[in-house]
């Protein structure tokens, strides 16, 4: 690289790294590198829904914790709500309904059949796999699950702060639990609402009586 002429030095270094990622004789070994959290996300995507019931829960006690850094339950998914009247982050969220992990499932990406039939299996990049609830009804909503998304709330299950967080996942996690909540079922005559307090942390919790109309705290 250094002895290469001033004009065809970039040309050079694209030409040697391609071979460096491309055609390395220790490539298998490189991959090996990769961190855990890496390695387990290409794990899932091509391993498809081997294990599912396992990623499933994963998945349930990361976005959990996602809201509720110290949650410990990965049988149902608590759907946080907030209200805010501007761009600041909410100081409290409320859960009234809950979503059974037994009622997900794993899900990969399904090709139309002309690509099917087009595009070789080992020519087939997937990059994401859906997690997914289903009713009587069928197919209601669905988180996509890219790598982003995945390392995050791997970083949420392990208790790692917001501030690594980026925007655009936390509106997509947001925007799955707000699905879910739209799609809940109404609550019943007696009903457990949980208010959390972020800055502080606290929980309280509100028993709702809807008739007659009372509370107790």
């Amino acid at each position: 690289m250094a002895a290469s002429p001033e004009p065809n030095r970039t040309d050079f270094f694209r030409v040697a790294k391609r071979r460096f990622f491309f055609e390395h004789s220790a490539g298998h070994t490189l991959l090996e590198a990769l961190p855990r959290d890496e390695s387990e996300f290409d794990e899932v995507l091509h391993g498809g829904a081997k294990g599912e019931a396992q990623i499933v829960r994963a998945m349930v006690l990361a976005i959990n914790r996602f809201f509720e850094p110290d949650a410990v339950d990965d049988s149902q998914l608590t759907l946080w709500q907030s209200h805010r009247y501007d761009v600041r982050a909410p100081a409290a969220f409320v859960a009234l309904h809950h979503e059974r992990a037994d009622a997900m499932a794993v899900v990969g990406p399904s090709l139309a059949p002309w690509v099917e039939r087009w595009l070789r299996s080992e020519l087939r990049r997937v990059t994401q796999f859906a997690l997914r609830t289903f009713d009587q009804d069928g197919q209601r909503s669905a988180l996509l699950v890219d790598r982003e998304l995945y390392l995050t709330l791997k970083d949420a299950a392990v208790g790692l702060g917001q501030s690594t967080w980026s925007r655009s996942v936390a509106r997509k996690v947001t925007r799955f639990v707000d699905d879910l909540h739209r799609n809940s079922h109404p609550p019943g005559a007696m009903v457990d609402l949980h208010i959390r307090n972020v800055d502080n942390n606290q929980m309280a919790r509100v028993r709702v009586q809807r008739d007659p109309a009372r509370y107790q705290v």
